[in-house]
């Protein structure tokens, strides 16, 4: 299955063996637009434009929502699936755990403006990063949300997407017509 969020406000579940045209599922809580969707082995995590995130969790077909008070451009998992971070409209990324649904910390001095910037966790959930519409990249650590390392990619150029490795100390980032690789080559590299 691939599962896609639209600005009619919908999650779509696709049956990608079959090709169908239509979707095996339409998932219609939110009341905006979908910002963005994570899928892991049994959860859908969803921002939206209605200040609210989902998840849905297909082992017991049961969805969680919660309101935040700003607008969610992107949201994401730590790697151990215990928290969410979710990037708002009013520069600030906001931690929160995923069973009780309390926030956990608030991380803030990147610029957003109108972009919807995406989030990240590094490999060892210990720092939160993410772009910032200056065009540095910022790093947040997880526990105290004190900065502690900013990149600059190309100044004054959006950074709205960017992907950390899942095992390894590498980041990759993109803006406009850029994409960059950061991280310390290995002996094997």
């Amino acid at each position: 299955m691939a599962v896609s969020g639209s600005i009619d406000n919908t999650v779509c579940f696709w049956d990608v063996v079959s090709r169908r045209q239509e979707p095996e599922q339409i998932l219609k809580d939110a009341k905006d637009t979908i910002t963005s969707v994570q899928v892991t082995d049994h959860e859908v995590l969803t921002s939206s434009v209605d200040c609210h995130m989902r998840l849905y969790d297909l082992r017991i077909g049961k969805m969680f929502s919660d309101y935040i008070g700003h607008i969610i451009t992107y949201a994401s998992m730590t790697h151990d699936g215990q928290c969410y971070l979710l990037s708002c409209a009013d520069s600030t990324i906001k931690l929160f755990d995923k069973d009780t649904g309390e926030l956990l910390n608030t991380f803030s001095g990147h610029e957003s403006k109108d972009y919807m910037l995406e989030n990240a966790v590094n490999e060892r959930d210990s720092h939160i990063i993410s772009g910032s519409a200056s065009g540095e990249i910022f790093y947040w650590d997880l526990i105290s949300s004190n900065c502690t390392q900013k990149l600059t990619h190309i100044k004054n150029k959006p950074v709205v997407s960017l992907s950390h490795h899942p095992t390894a100390n590498k980041l990759l980032t993109a803006c406009e017509d850029e994409i960059r690789l950061w991280g310390v080559p290995t002996v094997e590299e």
